[in-house]
């Protein structure tokens, strides 16, 4: 109903403004003159005009029109024109009257200059009377002049009508533009919601068949980007208790990731076969990102749903085929914008799983995709804070879940002693963001106080080539192994047999930090001392009591605090211990998985 008044309007007040324009335009071009003649005693003078369609315009405008501009000089000044025109006109005064055809009076004025209708610019014609507006019809105009100027010299002139058209003639023109302006996105709403109805009644309709096609087959579609990553094994974790909990999941991937899945990991459905690269130099903002930051964030999303609506289609087809009851998307990313648009074209419901990066240095609309959430979860409070200042209509839908960690299968080593040449260890990619650089220049430092160590780096990354030469730079080459990507038991391993576990990240010019690394929690549950930043949400594990802070980090600052673990054996012992008791109560599998199958299972 407010679709079509809208649309009426709209249209009432476009016709309105072409005739507004088109009177407009014909009271500009409309002009009629007479014969010219030069003065006489009692000279009269008649004009025959016909107005065919109605003219805008605050009346009509008599005129005399010389061929020579002599009788006026146009200076801007009207008052001195005036002056120098009674000057040499002396008295001109007479009478002007509008008869019809058939001879009826319909107007009358007298004649004499007139100040008021003078216009700048104009040096041929010197305005005499106004008439009223006439409507549509043929017309007859006489004048007679009954006191004429004094001067002999006078130019031959003629009688020129015209109308008078001012600023204010266009004011209801401009009006009804600016009706139209706040009509026309009124009734693109009105008519968008109403065709959302329209689609929304007809999906109801479709999943109401096939969810009553699939009774006791519903399930969640559990839906990612890329998949797999090698560094996301908390990702994996998180499905494999999740289908080991029982709870009915249908995982999907838009994207390949980086790497083989192995037979023991969970099974993951891609949608797409095409591998793309989400590696970044972490040197701070494109300047398209900048540039995308102009864009509306809805606009934004309609682009990326045009884009990728093949995708869009294949995930709707998906949630269809297994029954979607409800649709589950981690990471803020693309996935979970196509998520939410799947979730409402199937009518269940939508929820997020947000870390570090999607939050932070968030490509997609954060704002669109909390409101669409029923429920957020968050593995860190840190980003949980920080998204609840950027979009507060998430913070009454935050669920904080850590990610779980099965604590059998990470036995905690009973003795630590320091090795003769002390083992550092670095897991993780190589970004910007991990810090490496600033660990490679506090080995440095450590090797040149006569320190003997080694340091392990376990990973890859866009970084590796940069750290390479800047690793002969420092002439490390003797002191590093670079293991490359490792398998989670082999990362186990080298867990168990590491003196120090490092961890220094920083956070990036355009605010990317940590969560909750997955493994500082590894490390932490074997029982490696830990020494790291406090960068991202590092800081609600890594404390005084559990490791060796660094709150402002740098390569000194590192090197001094390895150096003071290496001198107190004693107190690497007692921390190391109440960090396992830490992970144990907060960190542990068979809890976090059941509050996450709760959320999810609610719906």
């Amino acid at each position: 109903m407010l679709a079509t008044v809208a649309s009426i309007m709209l249209l009432q007040h476009m016709v309105k403004v072409q005739r507004i324009r088109a009177e407009l335009d014909r009271a500009r071009e409309f002009q009629v003159s007479g014969n010219s003649f030069r003065f006489s005693e009692g000279i009269q003078s008649d004009l025959q005009f016909r107005i065919e369609q109605p003219l805008a315009g605050h009346g009509l405008l008599l005129s005399l029109r010389q061929e020579v501009p002599q009788f006026q000089r146009a200076s801007g000044k009207l008052a001195e024109e005036m002056q120098d025109l009674q000057r040499e006109w002396g008295n001109l005064a007479g009478t002007v009257g509008v008869f019809t055809a058939d001879g009826r009076p319909v107007a009358s004025a007298s004649l004499r200059l007139q100040h008021s209708l003078m216009r700048d610019g104009d040096s041929n014609l010197l305005p005499l009377a106004q008439l009223p507006m006439l409507p549509p019809g043929n017309y007859q105009l006489r004048t007679k002049f009954l006191t004429l100027p004094q001067k002999s010299d006078l130019p031959e002139v003629s009688l020129h009508l015209s109308c008078g058209v001012c600023t204010l003639e266009y004011l209801p023109l401009y009006l009804n533009w600016c009706i139209i302006l706040l009509l026309i996105p009124f009734s693109l709403f009105f008519w968008y919601r109403l065709i959302e109805c329209v689609f929304w009644f007809k999906r109801q309709r479709e999943q109401e068949k096939w969810l009553s096609e699939g009774v006791g087959q519903s399930q969640i579609m559990y839906v990612m980007t890329r998949y797999p990553l090698w560094s996301e094994t908390f990702l994996r974790q998180d499905l494999q208790f999740l289908l080991k909990e029982g709870v009915p999941l249908e995982p999907v991937a838009l994207f390949p990731g980086d790497c083989t899945a192995q037979p023991d990991w969970p099974a993951v459905r891609i949608l797409s076969p095409e591998v793309i690269s989400t590696a970044t130099s972490g040197n701070g903002v494109s300047w398209w990102r900048k540039l995308r930051c102009l864009i509306p964030a809805r606009v934004q999303c309609s682009l990326v749903w045009f884009r990728h609506r093949r995708l869009l289609r294949e995930l709707i087809r998906q949630g269809k085929l297994c029954h979607a009851r409800h649709v589950h998307a981690e990471f803020a990313d693309l996935g979970a914008l196509l998520a939410a648009v799947a979730a409402r074209y199937l009518g269940v419901g939508f929820s997020l799983g947000v870390h570090a990066a999607d939050v932070y240095t968030n490509r997609y609309s954060l704002d669109y995709l909390c409101r669409k959430a029923k429920f957020i979860t968050v593995c860190n409070r840190t980003a949980g804070a920080y998204l609840a200042r950027k979009c507060p209509v998430a913070a009454k839908k935050l669920h904080l879940i850590h990610h779980g960690l099965m604590i059998e299968d990470w036995p905690f080593r009973e003795k630590q002693t320091f090795q003769e040449v002390p083992e550092l260890l670095f897991v993780g990619r190589f970004v910007a963001k991990k810090g490496i650089p600033l660990l490679l220049e506090a080995l440095a430092l450590l090797l040149q106080r006569g320190r003997r160590l080694r340091l392990t780096l376990v990973g890859s990354g866009p970084m590796e080539a940069e750290l390479r030469q800047q690793s002969e730079q420092l002439e490390l080459q003797a002191h590093l192994e670079w293991a490359g990507v490792l398998e989670r038991r082999e990362v186990g391993e080298r867990l168990r047999k590491a003196d120090i576990f490092c961890l220094p990240s920083i956070e990036q010019t355009d605010r990317n930090q940590e969560g909750i690394p997955n493994v500082l929690v590894e490390a932490m549950a074997v029982g490696v001392p830990v020494v790291g930043s406090q960068t991202g949400g590092i800081g609600e594990l890594l404390t005084p009591q559990t490791g060796w802070p660094i709150e402002k980090i740098s390569a000194e600052i590192f090197a001094d605090t390895i150096e003071e673990m290496l001198q107190n054996p004693a107190e690497c012992e007692k921390r190391r211990r109440q960090a396992r008791q830490r992970v144990e109560a907060e960190f542990s599998a068979a809890r976090t998985v059941k509050a996450r199958a709760r959320l999810l299972e609610g719906f």
